[in-house]
């Protein structure tokens, strides 16, 4: 109908369907113009959308800039915090991505996602426990799921080092 061409919920839909139909620059283009509004400023979806479509398609960048609009939008959200280490990450600051990952933690809910990053990213640091915690954590909330299991099977077994026997003591 003529006339809803600009009504929002129809544009965070079609916006959706580009991403699934795997067109997320035609996605981008559209969620953009949900952000570009007055009203857009405050629709913290249409930016974390347009973050996770950011990420998709390796725009740094716009990664970056739409993270902070919705951490500032919905701070008791994970999805911000999410996006900033993803940013983090892919620029080489695994420390920074771990501590946004850890308040994402703080507030993902049901959603194992933030755990498997934080798991990926400490895993990087060496940080076999934090990454073997996360990991086990996500396990028991979701345990069917294979990917968690193969993840803590790839870590590394606990060593502790030993004082060779030669005798003298």
């Amino acid at each position: 109908n003529d006339g809803y061409e600009q009504r929002r919920n129809l544009l965070h839909m079609q916006a959706r369907c580009l991403v699934a139909l795997y067109r997320p620059v035609e996605a981008r283009d559209t969620l953009i113009t949900l952000t570009e509004s007055e009203e857009g400023a405050k629709d913290v979806d249409a930016w974390i959308q347009l973050g996770h479509v950011a990420y998709v398609i390796k725009d740094q960048a716009r990664l970056r800039t739409r993270a902070s609009p919705a951490i500032a939008l919905a701070p008791n959200r994970q999805e911000g915090y999410t996006l900033l280490a993803l940013y983090q990450r892919n620029r080489g600051d695994l420390e920074g991505a771990l501590s946004s990952l850890n308040k994402a933690c703080e507030f993902r809910g049901s959603d194992t996602s933030p755990l498997v990053l934080k798991g990926l990213v400490a895993r990087k640091l060496e940080q076999y426990a934090v990454a073997r915690q996360a990991f086990e954590t996500a396990s028991a909330e979701d345990p069917s799921n294979q990917n968690i299991q193969a993840l803590i099977a790839s870590l590394p077994q606990e060593t502790f080092a030993t004082v060779p026997d030669d005798g003298s003591n």
